[in-house]
């Protein structure tokens, strides 16, 4: 199985946010060809249409929207050691640790983190799937900040929200 380049990515979760491609190319600083290509090139090599295209919109297919959705979450895991070496050199850039179970991470954090981003723009995150045991002893311990759960379960001293 051959991997999409990180850069495809970019260029799908872009044309998601602006569903313009004039304003996608602006955002992503390359050409409205680079950019098209860059989409066509990940079709291709997923086997599936993303985006649906008219000379005047743009819309992403259920698939397409499914794929961007984890393509956020992607992009966050591959930024996260970016971070993680800014905050070495800024003692302020403390990160938000971000916790979830396996079967809500990809589809949820996504979104999540990219609307926490959007509203704190210089907000890093560090973002981590486990169990819900593990996520609830990484709570109690201090390494998370936050842990999106399936409950009921035994959350010991923490206070659901």
């Amino acid at each position: 199985m051959h991997l999409p380049p990180v850069r495809q990515l970019q260029y799908l979760v872009a044309l998601r946010e602006e569903l313009h491609f004039g304003k996608a190319v602006r955002s992503l600083n390359v050409t409205q060809s680079t950019l098209s290509s860059g989409i066509r090139e990940l079709e291709i090599s997923l086997g599936i249409t993303l985006v649906e295209r008219t000379n005047r919109s743009v819309s992403f297919t259920t698939a397409g929207e499914k794929i961007t959705d984890r393509a956020r979450y992607v992009l966050m895991q591959v930024e996260d050691p970016v971070t993680e070496a800014k905050s070495f050199t800024d003692p302020l850039a403390l990160p938000l640790k971000l916790g979830a179970i396996p079967t809500i991470a990809s589809f949820v954090m996504g979104n999540f983190a990219y609307a926490l981003r959007k509203a704190n723009p210089g907000l890093h995150q560090h973002i981590r799937e486990n169990t819900t045991a593990n996520l609830i002893a990484e709570l109690l311990d201090n390494k998370l900040d936050l842990a999106l759960l399936a409950l009921p379960y035994d959350v010991g001293g923490l206070k659901p929200a």
